[in-house]
């Protein structure tokens, strides 16, 4: 599932089975699908609560969420072309939002958050 039509037509071409769709309004039926995962979604996205409430309306066991960690610095030109990364680094997101916006649903047992490597979290949600 993507909003980009380009990715969803490369896809295709891929023979991948893939759907346009917007990640705040999902056309799918609450608990479809046993675990619902997205990667680097919020760095895009600044209205990050729509989106966790629909994925816990989808999914029957779990959420999984891949996102970059939040820099203490703006990285400089110089390091930004050591690493090749994209300047993704000024999201809107603060994860403590994050957490507080999954603890909100009744349907949240556990919440866990854990680092991997030097630029990215998993933050798995675990549901009833």
């Amino acid at each position: 599932m993507d909003i980009t039509p380009s990715f969803i037509s490369r896809a295709q071409l891929l023979k991948m089975n893939v759907s346009l769709a917007d990640a705040h309004c999902l056309m799918f039926g609450d608990k479809s699908f046993d675990i619902v995962y997205a990667r680097h979604l919020f760095e895009h996205e600044p209205d990050f609560k729509d989106i966790i409430s629909e994925f816990i309306r989808v999914a029957r066991h779990e959420i999984l969420i891949i996102f970059y960690k939040k820099l203490v610095h703006t990285p400089t030109y110089a390091e930004l072309t050591v690493t090749n990364y994209e300047p993704l680094w000024d999201v809107s997101y603060n994860v403590e939002d994050v957490l507080n916006a999954c603890a909100a649903h009744d349907r949240v047992t556990n919440i866990s958050l854990h680092n991997i490597g030097d630029f990215e979290q998993a933050l798995i949600v675990k549901l009833s």
